[in-house]
């Protein structure tokens, strides 16, 4: 789906906040995606069918990517290569980003386990309401337990289903998210360097094989490798996925003690990756004025990724990603307009806001703590009368 936000309306806002609480952020920040506007088009595209039986570039879905101006692939797929990316670009794709998950480990335990050699993983502590560091294992400290979860496993020993059974419970096992099923991770300093060095083909970090980091995503591509999925894919940055893990609230899934180990991931994207793009899908809690965490007591807009990001992206505005809450009636796994009531998640444009970079949420630290009154939270919303937005068919 296309958004089509009023310029108007837009910049309307973004001069009204800025004349009621004085400057824009006085962090140096990234600014909005060059040439983005709200008439470009824009999609995530997780699908691996980007060669034909012939082995040659399908050219059904590539003709039909190359009609975006951004477009988000995951490198982890199969048959997704440098290839790709290039074909992309040299096709008029202004900005190619390669997925990333900075929150969780998505890992088959059939085939790869969580990372050892640690000094063990983290978990929650009643005594103290916080995350402490664990006795008796090897696993790495990016790993946590917070809650007691049954986890079913098919006969290879991939996990099929995991159900929280008690919450602030640690079992002894690192937690997985209950709905898409990948190991939680406090994104600590260890995990930065994961996140950088994980390489397909396995010769970065021991134990991860199928799995692209950030230096594989964005460094150069060998234009005489390009069917190589080990060599570097060259994209344009990143899309960075499940920062909703330190999300501010309290329930399954939510880890709102990993935010300031968030933040400084996010921090540390953009300042390693300066020539490249950043963009957010979710963590809408980092612009949120006045939302406090019922679990730590933080602000989450005190660790806020604005400076950091180019781009935020409202995932799931008219669709739920859950699986469980997937469309009985199903919806096309791909289509370049909008012809149906419900829009498939993984392969239709969405909202990406990049206008004076998150518009009105801009706001230093010190311009909203007028806004803390605990009860009466204050935030900006997409709800926003204010803000024009229409579909296009």
């Amino acid at each position: 789906r296309t958004m089509n936000i009023s310029a108007t309306a837009t910049r309307w806002i973004a001069l009204l906040m800025t004349a009621m609480i004085g400057p824009i952020w006085a962090i140096p920040s990234r600014g909005p995606m060059k040439d983005v506007t709200s008439d470009s088009n824009f999609i995530v595209y997780y699908g691996d069918d980007y060669y034909s039986t012939s082995g040659e570039l399908n050219p059904a879905i590539m003709n039909d990517l190359i009609q975006f101006d951004v477009v988000v692939i995951n490198p982890g797929q199969p048959h997704c290569t440098p290839e790709v990316v290039q074909y992309l670009k040299t096709n008029g794709v202004d900005y190619v980003l390669g997925y990333i998950s900075v929150g969780e480990d998505f890992i088959d335990d059939s085939v790869e386990k969580p990372l050892g050699g640690g000094t063990g993983m983290m978990k929650y502590d009643a005594s103290t309401g916080d995350l402490v560091p664990t006795q008796g294992n090897t696993l790495q400290s990016f790993y946590v337990d917070v809650d007691s979860q049954d986890v079913a496993k098919d006969v290879n020993g991939k996990v099929t289903g995991v159900n929280t059974t008690a919450r602030l419970t640690p079992d002894g096992i690192p937690d997985y998210n209950p709905t898409f099923l990948g190991y939680m991770v406090n994104p600590d300093a260890n995990w930065r360097w994961v996140l950088e060095n994980m390489r397909i083909g396995g010769s970065g970090v021991a134990g991860r094989s199928l799995t692209a980091g950030l230096q594989q995503i964005a460094g150069s591509r060998d234009t005489s490798k390009l069917s190589d999925r080990t060599t570097n894919f060259g994209c344009d940055g990143f899309f960075l996925d499940t920062l909703d893990t330190a999300g501010p609230y309290d329930g399954e899934g939510w880890y709102p003690w990993t935010v300031d180990a968030m933040l400084a991931t996010v921090k540390h994207i953009s300042d390693s990756y300066q020539d490249k793009t950043v963009l957010a899908n979710r963590g809408a809690f980092f612009f949120s004025a006045g939302l406090k965490s019922p679990v730590t007591g933080e602000y989450s807009i005190d660790f806020t990724i604005r400076p950091y990001i180019n781009a935020f992206l409202f995932e799931s505005f008219l669709y739920d990603s859950d699986p469980k809450k997937a469309l009985q009636t199903g919806s096309p796994s791909f289509t370049s307009k909008i012809d149906t009531t419900w829009l498939p998640k993984s392969s239709q444009r969405q909202i990406a806001w990049t206008d004076s970079a998150c518009l009105a949420w801009s706001m230093s630290l010190a311009e909203l703590e007028s806004l803390r009154t605990p009860s009466t939270p204050t935030s900006v919303s997409l709800d926003s009368p204010a803000i024009s937005a229409k579909t296009e068919i």
